[in-house]
């Protein structure tokens, strides 16, 4: 009786959302009145708020050391997700067309292949803009290259018959080759919004005092856990915890399931104990409503699963690199190295001047292997 009482209900709430079709119409209104500006080689400081998510993308992309791109509709040749791999390797002297100037390439790109690419009228100064390339086989294709602070980045973007009215469309999400992609559709064009890590050392070392610090300010070392205030807070405030993963993962779930990722790549078995701590405090109710719980769940499932840490010692683009990121492993843990600094790339060198992956169980690792049909899951 309850079931078919509720079951419609919740699948009304917990169905798919799209955005207001008016959306993208208001914010291309947003942007028609709001100030004209120049174009990135006068250097002048106008700023376009249709716009203003690229400059966000920039910073994010900076922060995580990202690598991002617009991808076409996928082909019979090439899938979305191989084309973007295409677009990360490709060179600046692979590019039919260099240049710093937004407005030259926008016009270089709409006089080559008819697209007028919706560039921004200026960028943020982390970004430098490198070139573009063009394919010309099939449906047409644009690749324009930049650099987000020191990080290669390319957008690609290619025209496709208008669906319907053209509505903004979700696709698809997912990873391939140890990169990140979102898909959707948009006024007749198919977008893939791809990133993957560049495997800087230096964010290794700025995680893990990060979560020495999360420790320090936020843990409950009588009860275990962590509180939702610091340490040195306002103690007039009740010092509370969130345990609850719904609708969203709680700050106890999500720190619990980075310190075990952090603690396997550094040796670090307090780290592990902290994490476990809050697991200690949601078991009691796991029993009872294990679906308030799903990402404790996730870690508990991190925490028990055996051990396994790839390093990966060379250039994270190379091919044994990306056959090592490529399968789904929710269970392992990644390193790029070299670096005698992080405990699971201590003493690991490239092979014969080639990237090696190391495959490892508790520090205890294989023989180094250099050619991607040697790693094994």
């Amino acid at each position: 009786m309850k079931k078919d009482l509720f079951e419609p209900e919740l699948a009304r709430h917990l169905g798919p959302v799209k955005a207001p079709d008016q959306l993208w119409d208001r914010v291309q209104g947003a942007a028609s009145a709001g100030r004209s500006v120049s174009s990135v080689r006068t250097g002048q400081t106008g700023w376009n708020p249709a716009w203003g998510w690229v400059s966000a993308a920039a910073l994010v992309a900076l922060a995580a050391g990202l690598t991002v791109w617009l991808n076409r509709e996928p082909s019979r040749e090439m899938t979305s997700e191989q084309i973007a791999v295409r677009a990360l390797s490709r060179t600046p002297d692979q590019l039919q067309f260099r240049s710093a100037d937004l407005s030259e390439l926008r016009a270089w790109v709409k006089n080559d292949t008819g697209m007028d690419v919706p560039l921004p009228v200026r960028t943020a100064s982390s970004v430098q803009m490198v070139g573009a390339y063009v394919s010309r086989k099939g449906i047409p294709t644009a690749e324009i290259s930049y650099r987000v602070g020191g990080v290669d980045t390319t957008l690609v973007v290619s025209k496709i018959p208008v669906q319907g009215e053209g509505r903004h469309q979700f696709i698809k999400d997912g990873s391939y080759h140890g990169a990140n992609y979102l898909s959707w559709t948009m006024r007749g064009q198919h977008y893939t919004l791809a990133y993957a890590a560049t495997g800087e050392v230096r964010w290794l070392h700025e995680a893990h005092r990060l979560a020495e610090l999360a420790v320090e300010l936020f843990a409950d070392a009588e009860h275990g856990g962590f509180f939702l205030s610091p340490a040195d807070g306002d103690m007039r405030v009740p010092r509370t915890k969130d345990l609850q993963d719904s609708p969203v993962p709680s700050g106890n779930s999500m720190l619990a399931h980075v310190l075990l990722r952090l603690s396997r790549i550094w040796g670090d078995d307090e780290l592990e104990r902290r994490a476990v701590s809050v697991f200690r405090l949601v078991e009691p109710a796991l029993s009872r409503a294990p679906g308030f719980f799903g990402w404790a769940l996730c870690g508990i499932d991190l925490w028990l699963s055996a051990p396994r840490e790839i390093a990966i010692v060379g250039d994270v683009r190379a091919p044994v690199a990306r056959a090592a990121l490529e399968p789904f492993q929710p269970t392992a843990v990644v390193a790029v190295g070299p670096s005698e600094d992080v405990p699971l790339l201590s003493g690991k060198t490239l092979v014969d001047g080639r990237t090696a992956v190391y495959i490892c169980e508790r520090f205890a690792c294989r023989a180094p292997v250099t050619e991607p049909e040697e790693v094994a899951v």
